[in-house]
């Protein structure tokens, strides 16, 4: 789970808080109170991890569309 949460950004104590509530949902003594804190704090990680990944995306089209732009006008220099 931390080695998939550090690239997009995640700080330490939501790395942290993040294994506690998964770790919460999956005991079956958990109180309802600390089921609903932990599932709450998961919906919060998944919306942030869900914004991450647009924002990588937008990152790597720009990066392959410059790359593309690079690559058209090398081509274009050695004729």
């Amino acid at each position: 789970v931390i080695r998939r949460m550090k690239p997009l950004d995640f700080t330490l104590a939501e790395m942290k808080q993040l294994l506690e509530s998964l770790d919460v949902l999956g005991d079956e003594n958990a109180t309802d109170d600390a089921r609903s804190s932990a599932a709450a704090f998961v919906r919060e990680c998944h919306t942030k991890a869900e914004e991450s990944c647009a924002a990588l995306r937008r990152q790597l089209a720009y990066a392959e569309e410059l790359t593309d732009v690079l690559s058209t006008r090398g081509a274009a220099a050695h004729l």
